[in-house]
């Protein structure tokens, strides 16, 4: 468990497939112990990007954008994933 005395001097993102919903229990207490904010403003069940709680930064989602399951990379297609991802543009701002 974090203390609540730990302040990250700078600003942290947690992202990708926690394969947890945010009603599962799993998911609360990842959210709780870590102290982690969600900061994607879809609903994309298993993915997530996550802002560590600090009281020096602030974060503000000015985009999100689905990302097809294949990608084209030198000619060649490439499945990227087993589901929808998702992309976003984050501003971070100091307090």
């Amino acid at each position: 468990m974090v203390s609540s005395a730990f302040v990250a001097v700078s600003p942290a993102l947690v992202v990708g497939d926690f394969n947890a919903r945010p009603q599962e229990e799993q998911y609360k207490t990842l959210v709780r112990d870590a102290r982690l904010k969600r900061l994607m403003n879809v609903d994309s069940r298993v993915d997530h990007i996550f802002a560590v709680e600090n009281p020096r930064y602030t974060f503000e989602v000015l985009d999100t954008q689905p990302i097809e399951k294949e990608i084209s990379v030198g000619g060649e297609t490439i499945r990227i994933s087993n589901h929808l991802g998702y992309l976003s543009t984050i501003r971070i701002t100091p307090r």
